[in-house]
């Protein structure tokens, strides 16, 4: 009885756990859809953590409107573009559906054990060299008037669209833990997100998810190029 009893309470913490990443993700888009208005578009959305093998159907994947200046390449439009059809790269709930989640087995860039794939839009503020490839570990910061926020201190490089100039213009896939996806989003919407690529075996300050680091964070996008402004 004991034994039955913990996994009930084991499965509806699950659950609960479950509802309020999504809920943090609907909120999250609500207030950039929002804050910068204009045209939206109607995109296909992971309802619920979509894992490698899944397959859409009309109960893990919706239609949702977004900012339409804040597509992310490769975007699906329509639920019958999806349906059917089998994830072959994680998504977390809330997230846009892109190309990437169902690229084949032989194109498909390797997601670590528990994280999900998100697109990043590339721009002059995001503060990439153009030397990042596959598997490069990354560190992502909030920079507003407020100061320097860490976001993550635990982003991989899957896909990254280089050419003989570094790299080129669209959007970069990174794997990143479930938790810290809204967030992500959210200050890339924004434009206030800062990706940091720290030397081999550099401790980062204050790389504790939601740290504030009014201090180092700063000086540590600068060194990597980005614009803190």
């Amino acid at each position: 009885m004991l034994s039955g009893g913990f996994a009930v309470l084991t499965a509806g913490l699950c659950a609960l756990y479950a509802q309020e990443v999504h809920a943090d993700a609907d909120r999250q888009r609500n207030e950039v859809l929002e804050r910068f208005g204009g045209q939206t578009v109607r995109l296909v959305v992971a309802a619920e953590a979509l894992e490698a093998g899944d397959v859409a159907s009309k109960q893990n994947v919706v239609e949702k409107d977004w900012a339409g200046d804040l597509v992310p390449e490769g975007a699906y439009l329509s639920l019958d573009d999806v349906i059917d059809c089998k994830v072959t790269v994680p998504a977390a709930a809330g997230v846009p559906l892109t190309e990437l989640n169902f690229r084949e087995s032989d194109e498909m860039p390797s997601v670590p054990d528990g994280y999900v794939a998100i697109q990043v839009p590339i721009t002059d503020k995001l503060g990439l060299p153009g030397s990042v490839c596959a598997g490069t570990r990354l560190v992502a910061y909030e920079v507003s008037d407020d100061g320097t926020k860490t976001l993550s201190g635990d982003v991989q490089v899957l896909l990254a669209q280089t050419s003989s100039s570094g790299l080129t213009r669209g959007s970069i896939s990174v794997a990143a833990r479930p938790s810290d996806v809204p967030a992500l989003l959210a200050a890339s919407a924004e434009g206030s997100l800062r990706l940091v690529m720290p030397a081999d075996g550099v401790e980062v300050a204050g790389a504790a998810p939601g740290s504030v680091d009014s201090k180092d964070g700063p000086a540590a996008v600068d060194a990597a190029g980005g614009d803190a402004q």
